[in-house]
């Protein structure tokens, strides 16, 4: 009952503070409850899992129960307007690029933030219960001059089946102001485009061929990357991701210990990938005559005894790997048919 009360008395304030905002201030105010702890404390979690936002909610409503009402509701309210970025500036996220989020989550975590920090208080009428004293010399700051500033503990980690999700989560926690956000969000995203630019496997892979997905599936089947490593933030997301896209993450950086060795393998999957598509071509092969020297002749025959192969076939191999050599650029022909 007293959860509704509170949220009738500063509706004016709640109407600004949706899920996110809730999950980022129990994140906060938790570390000054004792009586606010992590609903799993499972200690296979390298970081402690955020809990349900039911249990968040009931957590922060009896929190303010236990506390000045006034004070935190308008504390509450700033930090939500200073900490969350709105959604329009990263609605060109979307949420199904796994590889895109996982790419950004992996970021934001390189990020240095401050341990603590200030929010600068610019409407002193909203907020006037957090405001300094009548000394007009002190800053209009939150927290105030002489406290501790601001601390967002890093530890929480949501673990959703949704990897979007946890990737806002992440975010929200950044310790840094809006301006800040949104300029390392649009540092990102150029960095991102300039990735994507510079790599050709995308350009390679034809999402709308299901012969070439099907394959490519069971070539990383059989030629298994050994450096995937199972991770905390991937749960669930490859059941909701469609073909193409999991190809893409399992060959993405995360699934190899340098670039080169990722170019290598990607090269040696459309090699493989051109020799089949040269052997199906073959199938449907036409007579076709070629004069050759008595000297290449003899050569031919004895290849084909020491390797136990028709003379044609050796040919073809000879013409293919001279072919992926001459006439191709990492899988791709350099002129069209």
């Amino acid at each position: 009952m007293y959860i509704e009360e509170i949220q009738r008395k500063y509706k004016e304030y709640f109407k600004d503070i949706d899920d996110r905002g809730y999950e980022l201030l129990w994140t906060i105010f938790h570390y000054d409850n004792k009586k606010i702890k992590p609903e799993n404390g499972n200690i296979n979690f390298i970081k402690k899992p955020l809990p349900p936002i039911d249990t968040i909610k009931a957590d922060y409503f009896l929190f303010l129960k236990n506390h000045d009402l006034d004070y935190y509701i308008q504390a509450s309210h700033l930090i939500v307007k200073n900490r969350i970025l709105p959604k329009e500036y990263i609605s060109w996220i979307s949420k199904t690029d796994y590889l895109l989020i996982f790419w950004l989550t992996q970021k934001l975590k390189q990020i240095i933030q401050p341990p603590q920090n200030y929010i600068k208080i610019e409407d002193k009428e909203v907020y006037s219960n957090i405001l300094p004293q009548e000394n007009t010399n002190i800053p209009a700051i939150f927290p105030p001059v002489g406290q501790n500033g601001i601390f967002i503990d890093q530890d929480f980690m949501k673990i959703t089946s949704s990897l979007y999700d946890n990737f806002i989560y992440e975010l929200d926690k950044l310790n840094l102001n809006l301006k800040e956000k949104n300029d390392l969000i649009e540092q990102l995203k150029r960095e991102w485009y300039k990735t994507k630019k510079n790599d050709t496997l995308e350009k390679w892979i034809d999402k709308k061929n299901t012969e070439q997905l099907n394959w490519i599936c069971e070539y990383l089947n059989k030629k298994e990357i050994k450096n995937i490593c199972p991770n905390l933030e991937l749960i669930g997301w490859e059941t909701n991701s469609d073909k193409y896209s999991s190809i893409l993450f399992k060959l993405s950086e995360f699934s190899f210990d340098h670039s080169d060795s990722r170019q290598l393998y990607i090269d040696k999957m459309k090699k493989s990938w051109a020799q089949k598509k040269f052997r199906d071509e073959g199938k449907t092969k036409k007579p076709h005559h070629l004069p050759l020297t008595k000297e290449s002749i003899r050569q031919l025959q004895q290849l084909s005894r020491l390797m136990n192969m028709k003379e044609q076939k050796i040919i073809e191999i000879l013409i293919e790997e001279k072919y992926q050599k001459e006439a191709t650029r990492h899988g791709i022909p350099l002129y069209g048919d």
